[in-house]
């Protein structure tokens, strides 16, 4: 284990053991990177749950409210995928996965009209947006979770909203959004923002998004 994962509180330790447990009866491998970003098909993020690898995976070296969310949020994915939820299953026409539709349009693989797009990303963000609501159920009834509830509730925001601005900037962040103090203030604490409010940020968290998690070069706001 990681020394992140270590230096938890033992009844923390004792929680995320039983979910790498019930990853890896489910056939699942499980890699706790002692980074601050995992590579993800040369992507920097802070994890992710695979179902095809199947994988999971989470970069442990950043705060402990910021990787165990993470953990948290990507193990509500694999919760998703062994329910086979509405959201998760979800498909564009002709039975296209959206987040594979959205990951093409992004490395510049495929082009999509604009309707296209938004089709896609709204399937992508409503997916996301059920991922969160089962993970602050979850942090609610789970104590030996220690995540703050409106901090967590505000970083989901700030993370569905940049679904909403990379839409216009096609690129991936060199900063991870949730991460940033200063864009958890531009989004609300006590609920989680519609698909129809993620996909429509104001300019002024465009432009404050831009600041804080592309870096100036060749950045490009469309739209």
């Amino acid at each position: 284990m990681p020394a992140a994962v270590r230096d938890l509180p033992p009844e923390t330790c004792a929680w995320i053991e039983t979910v790498i447990a019930e990853l890896e009866e489910a056939g699942v491998e499980v890699r706790l990177v002692d980074d601050e970003y995992a590579d993800c098909s040369g992507y920097k993020v802070g994890g992710w749950y695979d179902e095809n690898t199947p994988e999971f995976v989470v970069a442990t070296a950043r705060p402990t409210q910021v990787w165990l969310s993470v953990f948290v949020h990507e193990f509500c994915h694999f919760r998703q995928s062994q329910a086979e939820t509405a959201a998760w299953t979800a498909k564009l026409r002709a039975g296209v996965c959206p987040q594979e539709a959205f990951d093409a349009w992004l490395a510049a693989c495929v082009e999509m009209q604009p309707s296209q797009l938004a089709d896609a990303v709204s399937l992508v963000i409503a997916m996301e947006r059920e991922c969160e609501t089962l993970a602050l159920e979850l942090v609610a009834r789970t104590p030996e979770i220690p995540v703050d509830r409106e901090r967590y509730t505000r970083s989901a925001n700030v993370y569905l909203s940049w679904y909403g601005v990379v839409m216009r900037t096609r690129r991936w962040y060199d900063r991870a959004p949730y991460t940033a103090p200063e864009l958890l203030d531009l989004v609300p604490g006590d609920r989680l923002l519609t698909v129809e409010e993620a996909m429509a940020p104001s300019e002024a968290f465009v432009d404050a998004i831009c600041t804080a998690c592309y870096l100036p070069a060749g950045l490009r706001v469309v739209g």
